[in-house]
């Protein structure tokens, strides 16, 4: 990580996660011929910053990929805001790529956060916009969280460089179980409804699954 652990204060957030997922879908893809994926991540908190990595492998085919990050948060007014940066290293491939993000988000709706993430790849020299709704609703007396969400999805060159307009439509839920002051697991539920970003590469809609653990140290 960028910043040793030795040079901010003890009581700084470390959060870890392990997943894994029947597939590895992104931009309403499916990146592997087969199979799904194995991740983990840990990050750390520093004020409004978050630095992290993310390391992933296919479950039944030969894939490997890493992802180190540095996220800033802050607020616009009644939007919570991040902008970041990403190196993603393709190990298997000796492939990398180098993306930026901003987003934001609002809460302050009943029941509802809507918000936008756009993400410019310098490899593919193109961006991806998603525009996001979410709510959640708490089940046994506040011990069981259900998260569902829809994602509307649109390619500027970045998922495929030879379409642009509207990519894909998702929607899922996820519950979140907590398991200790600070753990829990969790699982998802996922469908992606290809547009016709998606059907010109040739390809259509896709379901998945996932499953795995949170917390902090």
């Amino acid at each position: 990580m960028s910043l040793p652990f030795s040079s901010v204060a003890a009581d700084v957030p470390i959060g870890y996660g392990l997943l894994w997922e029947s597939r590895y879908v992104s931009e309403g893809r499916d990146n592997l011929d087969q199979g799904g994926l194995l991740a983990g991540e840990i990050d750390m908190g520093w004020e409004n910053l978050v630095f992290g990595a993310w390391f992933a492998v296919g479950d039944s085919v030969a894939y490997e990929e890493l992802n180190l990050y540095l996220e800033y948060g802050f607020e616009l007014g009644p939007l919570e805001a991040h902008a970041g940066y990403t190196r993603l290293e393709f190990t298997a491939d000796n492939e990398s790529d180098n993306e930026v993000h901003f987003g934001i988000a609002y809460g302050d709706l009943p029941h509802l956060v809507i918000g936008a993430t756009y993400t410019y790849s310098t490899g593919a020299n193109g961006g991806f916009l998603e525009l996001f709704a979410s709510t959640d609703f708490s089940l046994l007396e506040g011990r069981l969280v259900v998260e569902p969400y829809v994602l509307q999805a649109i390619d500027f060159g970045y998922a495929s460089a030879e379409h642009d307009g509207l990519n894909n439509f998702q929607a899922g839920l996820a519950i979140h179980y907590p398991i200790a002051d600070k753990s829990a697991l969790f699982c998802s539920i996922n469908h992606s409804w290809a547009q016709k970003d998606v059907r010109n590469d040739g390809l259509g809609d896709v379901a998945w699954i996932g499953l795995g653990c949170s917390g902090q140290f």
